[in-house]
């Protein structure tokens, strides 16, 4: 069990830089293994407190529900070109919050 919970915090290494915010994100995220229960094991794992980690996976679900709702309804033309859009706000959120995380540590 060890070598698997080894394992588990070395993948969970975005989660762990942001804690609430990166489970939130993950369990947001409408892929699959992606839920609400690796989100509690991931919180269990990462050692975070109880009602951080429910509340972020909470958030992350109910933003999961959202978006797939949004998507669903948009139909496959505008779903796609949303994925594309919300994957480059995404990806630039991620690197604007590490450049604040690296700019408060220097501080």
């Amino acid at each position: 069990m060890d070598l698997l919970f080894e394992r588990a915090r070395r993948k969970a290494a975005p989660v762990e830089e942001f804690q609430w915010l990166g489970l939130m994100l993950f369990v947001a995220v409408p892929f699959p293994g992606t839920g609400a229960w690796t989100g509690a094991i991931i919180a269990s794992v990462l050692g975070m407190p109880f009602w951080s980690g429910l509340s972020a996976n909470f958030v992350g679900v109910v933003l999961a529900g959202l978006l797939v709702n949004l998507l669903m309804n948009l139909g496959l033309k505008y779903a796609i070109g949303t994925g594309v859009l919300l994957f480059i706000v995404s990806t630039v959120m991620w690197g604007a919050l590490r450049g604040v995380k690296k700019s408060l540590n220097t501080e």
